[in-house]
Formats: C-alpha cells, structure tokens, sequence
C-alpha cells in the first residue's frame, strides 16, 4: 500500500522514470515497497528500475553504487529509497550527477526533516512505529475486557502517511514531543 502511495505521489510530481533502491538484501517487506512503487508508476506508463544495494556499510560504497544506477539510466527522474539514511546519500550524489532528479523515502531521521524542510526530498512515508505498537495492544485490550474484534479479521493500517512541506512543522513538532 505504501510503495503504491509513494509511485503515485512521483507520478503526480512529474516522474515517469524512477530509481527504487532497497537497502538490505532479501528483505521482503522492502521489495514489496519498491515492487508497489512499480506498479503504480508502470500503471500510469512510465519505467521503474529496481536496485538492491550490495554494500550499505560505509557511504562511498552508496554513492558509487548510485551514481553507477542514474549513469546507466540517463532518464531517472526520481529516486525511492527503502532507508532515511539511503535518502540523504541520494541527495547528495544527484547535486552533481542528476540535479533534476528528486528524492523519496520511507521512514524518516531529524535529518530527513531537514532536508524535507530545505526542499532537497520531497516526502518521507511515515509508517507510523507508533501505531505500529500501540494499535494492536488496543485491539487485544478491548477484545479482553470488551469482546470488540477491530478490523474484521483484516489487515488494520497504520499508515501510509506522507511527510511533505505540507506538513514537516506539525511532524517535527510531534516528533520532538516522543509521540512519533
């Protein structure tokens, strides 16, 4: 659903050819993000190249892996990253190779919000760990104490929620106060 979200969110802004990079081999969950960002963006008639990095060590080993990615696809016009810190190597590395290309991620750091609030990534997804946490001992709580079943035997969402300029001074705000 989020990887969805995110390749509508680049189509709308204008990408028609985008960069999605997973940061930890074989992790499902963030091949599925990329792999949602692709259908949208595909649904819609654009490309989508899927990268996985082999080293996220050390940053040189990203920048060059990056650069190597957006010279062998002269179009890439956006780039998603599964990682914050993936995020801001990607920043970074198109000043020079690819200024016109913009940058998404999941998940977000302080720095993340910076770069959000300098116009320098356009969103973060917020999975919303929170939630993540908090919602399902509701659920058990008020199934106990209330025989409540929430969701319908269904998946109940925490998201996606998208960070923007729209919204970075609320975020950073509740970010500060330990609720996000």
């Amino acid at each position: 659903v989020a990887g969805v979200g995110a390749g509508q969110r680049f189509f709308g802004l204008g990408v028609s050819n985008l960069l999605c990079i997973i940061h930890e081999l074989d992790n499902v969950g963030l091949e599925e993000r990329c792999a949602g960002a692709a259908r949208a963006i595909e649904a819609a008639g654009g490309l989508v190249e899927i990268i996985n990095l082999s080293d996220t060590d050390n940053t040189a080993s990203i920048q060059a892996q990056i650069v190597s990615a957006l010279r062998n696809s002269p179009g890439i016009q956006g780039i998603l990253t599964t990682a914050p810190q993936v995020a801001l190597v990607a920043r970074d590395v198109i000043v020079d190779i690819a200024p016109n290309t913009i940058v998404g991620t999941f998940d977000y750091t302080s720095e993340v919000l910076d770069a959000i609030q300098a116009g320098d990534i356009v969103f973060a997804i917020d999975q919303q760990q929170y939630l993540q946490g908090y919602f399902p001992v509701v659920v058990i709580y008020l199934n106990i104490i209330n025989a409540n079943t929430a969701g319908g035997g269904l998946p109940i969402l925490t998201g996606p929620g998208f960070i923007d300029s729209n919204n970075i001074s609320l975020v950073r705000e509740l970010t500060e106060a330990g609720t996000r």
